[in-house]
């Protein structure tokens, strides 16, 4: 299992769709959900949402992500009609361990291949 910061600078491009999942807390202390300046010799990272749609846009996807609700007070945002699907977990809380909602998210994935 990978975990990983959704943190690159664009333009990024792939030579083929890629399919993503990120999850991200809404209250990162150290890379806020907003974006943020970083610091000095290091590029800034985007808002979490604009990077999703850049991946989006990439992969093919229409503009406008369907938004639910997750019992855990957070929300899924799932892009439609990609070429390799992408969605965003927005976790209303979290540290850097892996969220328990992760397992169930990644059996989902595996077992949707």
């Amino acid at each position: 299992m990978l975990v990983a910061v959704l943190w690159f600078v664009l333009p990024c491009q792939p030579l083929r769709a890629v399919a993503v999942i990120a999850m991200h807390a809404l209250d990162d202390p150290l890379l806020p959900y907003e974006g943020a300046d970083i610091g000095p010799g290091t590029p800034d990272q985007l808002p979490v949402e604009s990077a999703l749609a850049a991946w989006a846009e990439h992969d093919s996807c229409g503009h406008t992500p369907a938004e639910s609700t997750t019992g855990e007070g957070g929300a899924v945002l799932t892009w439609p009609d990609c070429t390799a699907p992408v969605s965003l977990h927005q976790l209303p809380s979290g540290g850097y361990d892996r969220p328990a909602i992760a397992s169930d998210i990644i059996a989902v994935m595996v077992a949707a291949r």
